[in-house]
């Protein structure tokens, strides 16, 4: 309404350094709009004051990363079977209560500047993939460590089940979902113990590679696939907490660099498409 006459004179922008008293002096009037809020209250607030909390979908994903330099997280079949193994909706449903998506692949949805490459019609139609369980994940999971000898140890005593830590930075909100995914694990014959540090140590492990398997977080800097990516590439010594390392993809990777602009997002595409793959990498 009269767009061209709204406008707003001054921004005053305050710093709270404490959560508690920015939503304080939010509620009392004070501040207009405040952002900071503590993740374990989200869900709270959503309920009990549903017309001053917005949630709004960000350039954001919250991930489970492996040492693929640590037997046996280098093999991609183990990483398979754990990522496998968690339901990422009833994590987002049980555990987090903030208005979480579950991520159905490493990229957020709505991403910029990713295309599908065209199919021929001539091949078609295609059918629509059928949606697969959680139960069926899970069985597939066992399937899988079974296999490899690694599955829950049966009548015979046969498996040899796999026992990992898993490290992740304190907080509420970061311990009900590594306890989470430690349950959904031990439904696979996987034991997994928990390590909790502060974020600077964390994060230090993570740098030095110095854990089996841990939370990872990461915020785009800008609207593109390759803000996401590039975590995956070899020469991402810094981010690549897994030091993941695959030619074909760093060479995608390369490729879409040099490509004009409309060629650009379907090289992304064939990229993300090439480390989703279950012989190489599974977003958790």
């Amino acid at each position: 309404f009269d767009a061209p006459d709204v406008r707003i004179d001054n921004v005053y922008y305050e710093v709270a350094d404490v959560p508690d008293t920015g939503m304080e002096r939010f509620f009392s009037g004070e501040l207009d709009v405040y952002s900071d809020i503590p993740r374990e209250l989200a869900g709270e607030l959503l309920r009990t004051a549903p017309r001053a909390m917005r949630v709004y979908p960000t350039l954001t994903v919250d991930y489970l990363v492996f040492n693929t330099t640590k037997p046996p997280f280098d093999d991609p079949r183990v990483r398979e079977a754990l990522a496998l193994a968690i339901d990422s909706q009833r994590l987002v449903e049980k555990a987090l209560d903030g208005g979480e998506i579950p991520a159905r692949r490493f990229l957020p949805d709505g991403l910029a500047n990713l295309r599908e490459p065209a199919r021929p019609a001539r091949e078609g139609p295609y059918p629509v993939p059928r949606p697969v369980s959680a139960e069926e994940n899970r069985d597939r999971a066992m399937e899988i460590l079974t296999n490899i000898g690694l599955g829950a140890r049966d009548a015979w005593g046969a498996g040899t089940p796999i026992r990992l830590i898993l490290h992740f930075n304190g907080g509420e909100t970061h311990q009900k979902v590594a306890e989470a995914v430690a349950a959904m694990w031990e439904r696979v014959g996987v034991r997994a113990d928990l390590y909790s540090t502060d974020y600077a140590v964390h994060y230090g492990d993570l740098g030095a590679a110095d854990f089996e398997v841990a939370r990872a977080g990461w915020i785009a800097d800008y609207n593109d696939p390759a803000a996401f990516l590039l975590l995956f590439r070899s020469t991402t010594e810094k981010f690549n907490y897994g030091r993941f390392s695959d030619p074909e993809f760093d060479r995608l990777m390369a490729l879409a660099e040099r490509q004009p602009p409309e060629a650009r997002p379907t090289i992304l595409y064939l990229s993300l498409i090439h480390i989703s793959e279950p012989t190489r990498l599974r977003r958790i």
